[in-house]
């Protein structure tokens, strides 16, 4: 009923290679995100932060609710 024999497969070396790149990525931006947060934590420059600029708070606490409402607008937009 279905001919699969034309359709285009990725072989296992592209997706091993490209996974590969992607965790390798991954991985440094986790390593770059633990630095900075032990870093605000060591010197305690959070509380200097939020105690100078109070809108910041409001901020770390809005712009999630807003990234999630942009996310999901463009993902059910094609639909």
């Amino acid at each position: 009923m279905f001919n699969n024999d034309s359709m285009n497969y990725y072989s296992t070396s592209t997706l091993k290679s490209a996974l590969l790149k992607s965790y390798a990525w991954m991985a440094i931006a986790l390593s770059i995100t633990a630095v900075v947060s032990y870093g605000l934590y060591a010197t305690n420059a959070l509380m200097i932060l939020l105690s100078t600029m109070p809108f910041l708070f409001m901020l770390f606490v809005i712009a999630p609710f807003i990234l999630s409402i942009v996310k999901w607008s463009t993902v059910y937009s094609s639909v």
